[in-house]
């Protein structure tokens, strides 16, 4: 199945846009025009509720589990926000499917658990497939372009796109990837610090941003291989297992040696491509990595007496996913982005893997909604929305991305956030916006993470399987 590696970029096949949603329409049209901000809350908000109305209409025959939520909470008119609430789904809902799907080779079963949330059939031909990657490379050639979670929990979040999914990110990035910086004119050279190809969603979108700020002969990647997310999974599935001495001793060896000669490979092009950037510091780069390895390319330069602020600025640095378990100093970030200096775009945004576009930061930190996508402050269990009267709240972060055409695009995240309902935002544009610095997860706070309806939705989805 080598030669569908990049169909999930390449070779989706063309899907009839059924939002039928004019409100979603003029809500994208001003999201992707020069200043995506420029209207009051009042008038956003508007168009948002009526793009729910439209969005819904078109989507409750269409998905399993939607349709049954709105059945049993009886929503039957949406007036208000909280009208919305009750139809967001738990965050874990898209890898709730029995971790017995993958390791029994349970095929056919994984597949009906992507239909019971997907708007349009998935017919894969399962016939052959012997590991999850297979898997979704299986479902890609049908022209689903399902993405994938990182894997780092042990199990990875299945998410569905067609082909106007990709289009709307594309046409986002194109004008505004670098807001609020204008967009480079030119092309560059483009380094990314993971495989080129694989189903990760952090990966697929690198591969577009390559075609978008780079040409061919200039794009590195950190290597060639394919990103297997079994190999993600096994690694988060043996820490588990090593933890609760389940683990026998020939499997924990296996597992080593297997570790240290694709560490020992990881290595050698980590270095090769660490070479390369610093030798191109001078020129304008696109740089995507995450925290972590940047860390290292810092030590790396550091040992060379390379000083700080070396890079063109005209460079263009996308980051983020925090230490990832790393000893990492406190001041890590400053550290690096003092390493890389005042460069053109410094990518700072709040995102999740169910979201089509990010919450971008303004010139004082501040993260603003993209105005296709609604964002909600619960309580701790995810029931209620939090009033705030024009104000700033704190509570569980939710969003109802309206532009999915794949599947439903509402969500309840594990993150605790402050959002700020002023009128405008520090920077001058409209808001509301999700305050600098007061993004962590519930898990991280020591806080349960448990969402109510969580179990209600995992039962709808283990209802339509059986």
């Amino acid at each position: 199945m080598d030669n569908h590696a990049n169909v999930v970029l390449e070779a989706l096949h063309p899907a009839a846009e059924f939002l039928n949603s004019p409100a979603l329409d003029k809500l994208i049209a001003i999201g992707n025009g020069p200043e995506p901000f420029s209207r009051p809350r009042s008038e956003i908000e508007a168009l948002q509720l009526q793009a729910a109305r439209e969005v819904i209409a078109s989507q409750k025959p269409r998905i399993h589990v939607l349709n049954r939520r709105i059945e049993d909470m009886g929503v039957d008119k949406i007036e208000t926000m909280a009208d919305l609430v009750p139809l967001l789904f738990a965050h874990t809902i898209y890898k709730s499917y029995p971790i017995s799907f993958l390791k029994k080779g349970q095929w056919d079963k994984l597949l009906k658990f992507l239909n019971t949330l997907s708007s349009t059939p998935i017919n894969a031909d399962l016939s052959g497939v012997k590991n999850v990657d297979e898997f979704i490379l299986a479902v890609q050639a049908t022209g689903h372009g399902v993405m994938t979670s990182s894997g780092t929990s042990g199990k990875v979040s299945f998410l569905d796109r067609v082909e106007t999914d990709l289009i709307l990110y594309q046409d986002w990035r194109d004008v505004n990837f670098c807001w609020p910086n204008a967009m480079p004119k030119n092309k560059m050279r483009f380094f990314q610090l993971t495989p080129r190809t694989g189903p990760y969603i952090v990966v697929a979108i690198g591969e577009m941003n390559s075609r978008r700020f780079s040409n061919p002969e200039n794009t590195h990647f950190l290597s060639e291989d394919r990103m297997l997310i079994g190999d993600l999974i096994r690694a988060a599935e043996m820490k588990q297992a090593m933890a609760d001495g389940t683990a026998a001793p020939s499997e924990i060896a296996e597992y080593e040696n297997e570790v240290k000669a694709k560490q020992t490979k990881a290595l050698k092009e980590f270095e090769v491509i660490v070479d390369r950037i610093l030798e191109n510091r001078h020129e304008p780069l696109f740089l995507m990595a995450q925290f972590g390895m940047l860390w290292r390319m810092l030590e790396i330069a550091r040992e060379r007496g390379i000083p700080d602020g070396e890079f063109h600025p005209d460079s263009i640095l996308a980051t983020g996913g925090g230490a990832k378990g790393l000893k990492l100093p406190e001041d890590y970030q400053d550290q690096i982005f003092k390493f890389i200096g005042p460069v053109h775009h410094r990518y700072n945004c709040y995102s999740c893997s169910e979201m089509s576009a990010p919450y971008q930061a303004c010139e004082h930190g501040h993260y603003h909604p993209v105005p296709w996508i609604v964002p909600f402050i619960l309580d701790r269990e995810g029931e209620h929305l939090i009033p705030h009267n024009g104000g700033r709240v704190e509570g569980r972060f939710a969003f109802l991305d309206l532009s999915y055409n794949a599947r439903w695009g509402g969500l309840i995240t594990g993150d605790k956030v402050t959002m700020d309902y002023s009128e405008t935002c520090s920077c001058g544009r409209f808001g509301p916006v999700v305050v600098a610095g007061s993004i962590a997860r519930y898990g991280d706070l020591g806080e349960e993470d448990k969402i109510t309806c969580s179990g209600t939705m995992e039962s709808y989805i283990r209802g339509a399987i059986d």
